[in-house]
């Protein structure tokens, strides 16, 4: 509790302003924010050399753990100072900075089809700014799936963005009358973007095996599709070491059995799973996931509650 108490303030009264009104500045000490974070949060360097002992594979040195816990708290830091300016800049300018679509076509089709779209994500670069540079292609209306952030001051940056964008949110903590309004929006052929590599507080979560390890996952895409009828077309924004990003549409998913538990035998479920593991092994140190979704063999009873 201390340890997330002092990651709040360190949030709100130093990171996220500065990212906002000195954002020159905020660049300049990243490295120093990223160092204050590594130094003061042992238990953030406790669970990120855990998921980097996941993603590392093939038994990596300290260094390496360590050196991967670093980069992702720079990372961290760009994507904080991504959101908390978005407001102030032109979508034009957002935009441009993606400078590859793969597999577009694959989004297209399912827009054709007139059911919308789930765009089934994970914590890989900056959702709004994928956002931005999907105007480019559709002028569909795009809503959101999220959390509210205990970090006040984030949320806040969070919300005037995608206002900003035009993107529609719909907090989990609505309950069923969030998940009408996204059935709604996927009726009218909109499209529903939502994060599939962690549960969010309210979520229920599913035991699903992911990269190997038991984790407790969202089912929410893959029974939002299966009541709605409409697809899953995973979608990624990969980062580029020289800062142009990638976004990335994998083949639709279509689920239509309401009924079929979600576990590893789902195919819905089983497909997406392999497609955020492919884009995370394409940038691991990109995906700005500090607490991985793993969990012990003994919590597995508790993985279809609301986890928080």
């Amino acid at each position: 509790m201390i340890a997330k108490a002092i990651e709040g303030l360190l949030f709100r009264w130093l990171f996220i302003p500065l990212a906002r009104h000195a954002p020159w500045a905020s660049r300049r000490l990243r490295p120093l924010f990223a160092s204050i974070t590594w130094r003061l949060l042992p238990n953030r360097r406790r669970t990120l050399r855990e998921t980097a002992r996941v993603l590392l594979g093939s038994r990596p040195s300290p260094r390496e753990i360590d050196s991967h816990g670093r980069r992702v708290l720079l990372h961290l830091q760009d994507f904080i100072a991504d959101v908390a300016t978005i407001d102030r800049r032109p979508i034009e300018a957002l935009a441009s900075r993606v400078k590859r679509f793969d597999g577009l076509d694959h989004l297209l089709a399912a827009l054709r089809s007139g059911r919308g779209a789930i765009l089934a994500s994970a914590h890989l670069g900056s959702f709004e700014s994928a956002v931005a540079a999907l105007r480019r292609a559709s002028s569909v209306p795009v809503h959101v799936l999220f959390a509210r952030d205990r970090i006040r001051a984030f949320d806040r940056a969070r919300t005037l963005a995608r206002r900003h964008l035009g993107v529609v949110e719909h907090p989990v903590e609505g309950g069923v009358d969030a998940w009408l309004a996204l059935r709604d929006a996927l009726a009218r052929g909109e499209l529903v973007a939502i994060l599939a590599d962690r549960v969010m507080p309210g979520q229920r979560g599913a035991t699903i095996s992911f990269f190997e390890r038991a984790s407790a996952l969202p089912a929410g895409p893959v029974r939002l599709a299966a009541i709605s009828g409409a697809p899953i077309v995973p979608t990624f924004m990969i980062p580029g070491s020289d800062g142009a990003s990638t976004l990335r549409f994998e083949a639709p998913i279509e689920v239509d059995d309401a009924t079929r538990a979600i576990d590893d035998s789902h195919p819905g479920q089983r497909a997406l799973v392999r497609a955020m593991e492919r884009a995370i092994r394409a940038a691991p140190d990109q995906w700005l996931v500090v607490e991985g979704p793993w969990i012990d063999r003994a919590d597995r009873s508790g993985a279809d509650a609301p986890l928080s």
